[in-house]
């Protein structure tokens, strides 16, 4: 059994769940810092609210750097420039090609800055976006692996889409480090 000493040598907060139990109804700032947290962390459960709440939070990030670099250059056409495309854990990024010095406006540099910005964030966050990806499956009782199905053209998204806003089941349980019945909750002062 764990007590709750255990519970507070796990680094959670007062009235949060610990880290290897999935967090329902996560306010935003919890959810992000559990992201963060469990960067690299593929084993157990994520809540609903710990998936959606980063989905969110890097759609606007993403589209935030994408208006500034638009703004900065005056071309808001910026998807066909020459890039190379990367995999990140929300689609295709494309790593910008640097400008040419010699013709180029400080607009067109200073979208560069802005572009290479999302690409370290989009690379950054692929191992913490795929794990809380993971957990989400792991939540609804499907394997990790099940993931590599968003790899087949619309279907797998839809797929994807309906696992990840589904409701837990209780089989999900089988993928937690220690039982939930083991998790004694601190008294909130």
């Amino acid at each position: 059994m764990s007590s709750a000493a255990d519970s507070a040598s796990a680094g959670h907060v007062a009235g949060e769940p610990p880290l290897w139990l999935p967090y329902y109804r996560a306010p935003f700032g919890a959810a992000i810092r559990r992201f963060f947290r469990k960067y690299a962390d593929f084993s157990g459960r994520a809540g609903r609210a710990e998936y959606w709440w980063w989905t969110l939070a890097s759609v606007v990030v993403h589209l935030v750097l994408f208006v500034v670099a638009s703004l900065i250059s005056g071309d808001w056409n910026r998807a066909g420039t020459g890039d190379i495309g990367v995999i990140s854990s929300f689609g295709i990024v494309s790593l910008p090609t640097p400008p040419d010095l010699a013709h180029a406006g400080a607009g067109a540099i200073g979208a560069w800055g802005i572009d290479l910005l999302a690409n370290a964030f989009a690379l950054g966050t692929f191992i913490p976006g795929l794990a809380v990806t993971w957990r989400r499956l792991h939540d609804v009782d499907r394997a990790g692996g099940w993931f590599f199905i968003s790899f087949i053209p619309l279907i797998g998204a839809i797929v994807m889409l309906v696992w990840t806003v589904s409701s837990p089941q209780p089989g999900g349980a089988r993928f937690d480090r220690l039982p939930a019945a083991a998790y004694v909750p601190r008294p909130v002062a």
